[in-house]
């Protein structure tokens, strides 16, 4: 009889000489032959022999794991993301290192958090809001018009950067209108930006404003800036699609459709899906958006959009009719869409909407005609709902999944590069380390050597080189003596010890490069006080 079993250990990995865990021990079981170190990161799975498979003990003499000699080595980027590496002469480094798409992007966003506001331009702004502080505008602020203004803060809690949108002079008349807003809070969608915080009576900019806090996504533009540019009234070129966009004002031929003026069909396709999943969110949970305009969703990255403003408009008019704002969502939907589709802001207009609709028959698919006419048109039973667009996006989603996955797939590959590299910049460091922990110990024997040096008069044969000014604290060398306490013998003012690590390497580092700094030293008794620079104590 042959058992068709056989017992595999389970693959612990083992990283505690790196200082990623605990060291684990390894699954019962019969022990591997020969002399093996105790460490062993890597444990391979046997391979499985169908004549060792029995029931006799012949299986024993065969290790269930082959151990290393304790040395872990990270291995590059996992196989299933190599369709990622590019070919060509040059694509072995590109494999290597993190994209320089992704590394811009990430330098540009970096660079947009840590922007800071000129106090000459923004001489009004104010230095902190709560615990908010370093704002930064986000829109051009108009101080004699504006109801609204949005800024970056950060803040000093958590240092995490939030976008914060001001109502200006704005007073809450009853506490029922923030109960929506807790709802906002709640609310976590990946196309909906996040509702943190309600500041109300806000006095920080010398009025009474509600503060709404958000999470910030730098660099967002939203659908108008993306697609119709900073300022309509005049014809441009799409940065995504490539295609001329017209955004002319009413009466300057607002009325003609250019062929090709629209998005590209498979990115609208991708804002339908993102933009329907964001009202689904925002509907089950009893809400409207009430913010469904091209100036209101913002584009983040390449296509990812975000339903912006949620609980403004709550604020602002409060309305217990949440069915029929919830019909109106809909309808705005329809006329974003038909907006983008035409490459015409005002195509949603009373006038034109007929022409429109024969321009998306004309140059899109009739899933896409049936949606826009879905969304735009009143309902006979006088509901809609976000989920009946669902059979008209068909299989469509499954494009947008396989996207979303190709670019984490993509996102992986890069990551699996800067680990790669993380593990070499931390074996050099660690080598750069030993090599400044070698150097500050020089400076240290060499300190002790002098100071503290037992007194010739004592009689002790080992002083002879006590009087010796090369080796004696007197003299010049009295200076290394007080050095010493300036370093390690610090006191706090009410002469408890004090030992700061960072104080003391500071000082070891200027004396090794010798700086012109000035330190003051001051003896113990106090009767001795020198002023002297890091470079006269080097020499």
């Amino acid at each position: 009889m042959y058992n068709n079993s056989v017992e595999v250990p389970t693959f612990i990995p083992q990283f505690a000489q790196l200082g990623l865990g605990d060291m684990q021990q390894p699954p019962p079981g019969p022990k591997p032959s020969g002399s093996h170190s105790p460490f062993t990161p890597h444990r391979a799975p046997p391979t499985f022999h169908p004549s060792s498979a029995s029931a006799s003990n012949h299986a024993d003499t065969l290790p269930p794991y082959q151990n290393t000699n304790g040395s872990f080595s990270y291995q590059g980027p996992v196989p299933h993301i190599g369709k990622f590496r590019p070919k060509g002469v040059g694509g072995n480094n590109v494999a290597q290192f993190v994209s320089p798409d992704v590394k811009m992007e990430l330098v540009h966003r970096q660079l947009a958090m840590e922007a800071r506001a000129d106090p000459a331009v923004y001489p009004d702004l104010p230095q902190q809001v709560e615990h908010l502080n370093h704002l930064v505008p986000l829109e051009q602020i108009n101080q004699h018009h504006a109801t609204q203004s949005v800024y970056k803060a950060i803040s000093v809690r958590d240092g995490v950067t939030y976008c914060i949108r001001r109502l200006h002079g704005f007073r809450i008349s009853s506490p029922k209108q923030l109960q929506p807003l807790e709802t906002w809070k709640k609310l976590n969608n990946v196309n909906v930006v996040q509702l943190r915080e309600v500041i109300v009576n806000c006095k920080s900019f010398g009025d009474s404003s509600v503060v709404l806090v958000y999470d910030y996504h730098p660099l967002a533009d939203s659908l108008k800036t993306r697609h119709f540019g900073r300022m309509l009234g005049s014809s441009f070129i799409d940065g995504i699609t490539g295609a001329k966009i017209s955004g002319q004002l009413p009466g300057h031929n607002s009325t003609q459709m250019q062929q090709g003026a629209g998005v590209v069909e498979w990115l609208l396709w991708s804002y339908v899906i993102q933009l329907s999943s964001a009202l689904r969110a925002v509907h089950a949970n009893g809400l409207a958006s009430r913010c469904v305009d091209l100036s209101k969703i913002l584009v983040h990255g390449k296509n990812k959009i975000l339903l912006n403003c949620g609980g403004v408009a709550d604020l602002l008019a409060p309305d217990t009719q949440v069915q029929q704002l919830q019909m109106e969502d809909l309808h705005a939907l329809g006329r974003v869409l038909l907006a983008l589709a035409t490459g015409n802001a005002f195509s949603a207009r009373r006038d034109l909407v007929q022409q429109s609709m024969t321009y998306v028959t004309n140059h899109y698919s009739s899933d896409m005609k049936n949606l826009i006419s879905f969304l735009l048109s009143s309902s006979p039973s006088g509901r809609k709902s976000i989920n009946e667009i669902m059979p008209m996006i068909g299989a469509r989603f499954y494009s947008q999944l396989e996207t979303a996955q190709m670019r984490n797939d993509m996102l992986e590959n890069e990551l699996s590069k800067v680990i790669k590299n993380w593990f070499i910049i931390l074996n050099f460091a660690a080598a750069s380390t030993e090599l400044e922990n070698g150097r500050l110990f020089r400076i240290l024997a060499k300190i002790n050597t002098i100071v503290e040096r037992p007194d010739s008069a004592l009689g002790c044969g080992f002083c002879r080189f006590n009087l010796d000014p090369s080796w004696s604290e007197t003299g010049d060398r009295f200076m290394i003596k007080l050095f010493r306490d300036y370093v390690f013998h610090q006191v706090t003012e009410s002469g408890k010890p004090w030992m700061d690590m960072a104080h003391i390497v500071q000082c070891l580092n200027k004396l090794d490069a010798g700086v012109s700094e000035k330190v003051q030293l001051v003896s113990r008794d106090g009767n001795n006080l020198l002023i002297v620079s890091y470079g006269d104590l080097r020499r």
